[in-house]
């Protein structure tokens, strides 16, 4: 392999006797994928404990398949098998394992889950069941600018940045942008220029003419989500004197852009204040709590770009009246069907999944995996959260998932209500739930 393989993949049996095997593929698969030394080192402990687990504990089949997919800016360790018998309950942040409780068959998988930044679980109708395991790479160090606070162009042109024009991009925007407006994730630049080349995110920069094509004023970021919607940041501006020109051409640019592809809207998720809001219209506000005791409302716009043929989601009582409002107002044509448990039988552990927004002093949850205990796991993640000092907590929802919309009982008696539905955001509509104190 070399460091633009995209993807190579082991299928053995589930023995402790290829151990030695499983290990030196990962590591020389992580090593191949250009990954920093430590974080070879947490990918190999990762695959180590989970295969471990699957062979000393879970009833899995004869085989599984271990893929190492090269994402530019991450690596990803995939095992696809069989199982009649798999409990993810170390995955949850609020897992513990003593030798008492019972749970000490999960240490591998507590170990393996800590190793890594990001992980999913999903059921494949005909391989069984997926476990992703993702490592974010390391980027070394890059020296900040220290030039003039803001930028003056005399005339500007927008464009898609080649790759130094977009570390300039990035390098602009922390120098003039906070993170709780310009994201932690998008602050280095080299790591902006491979999540562009990888495909997952776009970018589109208004930058000078003639001498001053080097100078960026200013830029809009997107990516696509879920199953027709498109999440987009800024617009930032670097320019002064040009700011409202630059904003409402790099807004034009971007919506022609995006009117090409199959997507049915897009909205603003980190907006700046030079947004022109007449382009959009409402989707809805949350309110956030500030370190200092105020309160701060943050508006969500949104843009239809092609006629929305309708689509049916799954729900559950309390939070019908919510959605009939939501998609009377923005006329989305919508079927809810409503469903519940009803006594069907159901794992014993649940999986959350957490995101951390520390500038903004949040924390958003989304379920991973159904379980018996899941109005408990919540509760416990609520109560971390809040121990930690965390101002605004949140859940997202999937409407187009049967199973998380049965969940919705538990989180309105848990303390949270809707705030916010994002069309066509997962599988259908997502809602974002906000636990209230």
């Amino acid at each position: 392999m070399n460091s633009m393989a995209r993807k190579a993949s082991l299928t053995l049996d589930v023995s402790p006797s290829f151990t030695p095997l499983v290990l030196d593929f990962a590591e020389k698969g992580a090593m191949a994928f250009n990954m920093a030394d430590g974080d070879v080192s947490r990918v190999r402990l990762a695959v180590e404990e989970v295969f471990g687990y699957l062979c000393h504990t879970a009833k899995t089949g004869p085989a599984v398949t271990i893929e190492a997919l090269n994402n530019l800016y991450s690596m990803e360790i995939r095992f696809t098998f069989k199982a009649r018998s798999f409990d993810p309950y170390a995955f949850n942040l609020t897992a513990f394992v003593t030798p008492d409780d019972g749970q000490a068959d999960n240490l591998g998988l507590l170990i393996g889950s800590r190793a890594v930044d990001r992980f999913s679980i999903a059921h494949s109708h005909s391989d069984g069941l997926v476990l992703s395991l993702i490592k974010e790479k390391s980027y070394p160090p890059w020296p900040e600018d220290k030039g003039r606070p803001w930028i003056s162009l005399k005339d500007f042109i927008t464009k898609k940045p080649d790759d130094e024009m977009t570390k300039r991009f990035v390098r602009e925007g922390v120098r003039h942008y906070d993170e709780a407006i310009f994201p932690a994730a998008y602050r280095v630049p080299a790591r902006m220029v491979d999540m562009i080349a990888q495909g997952d995110y776009h970018v589109l920069v208004a930058c000078g003419t003639g001498t001053e094509g080097g100078e960026v004023g200013g830029g809009i970021i997107w990516r696509f989500i879920g199953e027709g919607m498109i999440q987009f940041y800024g617009p930032y501006i670097f320019d002064q004197r040009l700011r409202s020109d630059i904003a409402g051409t790099l807004v034009d640019a971007f919506l022609s852009a995006v009117a090409k592809t199959d997507r049915s809207g897009a909205y603003a998720y980190y907006t700046t204040a030079d947004l022109p809001a007449e382009y959009f219209e409402p989707l809805g506000e949350i309110e956030y709590s500030l370190g200092d005791g105020s309160r701060q409302t943050r508006g969500f716009f949104y843009r239809q770009l092609k006629e929305d043929t309708g689509s049916h989601v799954w729900a559950s009582g309390p939070l019908e009246p919510f959605l009939r409002e939501i998609y009377d107002r923005l006329f989305l044509p919508r079927q809810i069907v409503s469903t519940s448990f009803e006594g069907e039988r159901r794992a014993p552990h649940s999986v959350l999944s957490v995101e951390f927004n520390r500038p903004h002093s949040s924390a958003t949850i989304r379920p991973v995996w159904d379980g018996e205990d899941y109005t408990e796991n919540l509760a416990g993640h609520v109560r971390i959260f809040e121990e930690e000092g965390l101002k605004n907590i949140f859940f997202d929802l999937d409407l187009g998932v049967p199973w998380q919309a049965k969940l919705i009982p538990a989180l309105f008696k848990s303390g949270f209500k809707p705030v916010l539905l994002l069309p066509y955001a997962g599988l259908a509509d997502v809602v974002v739930f906000q636990h209230v104190r």
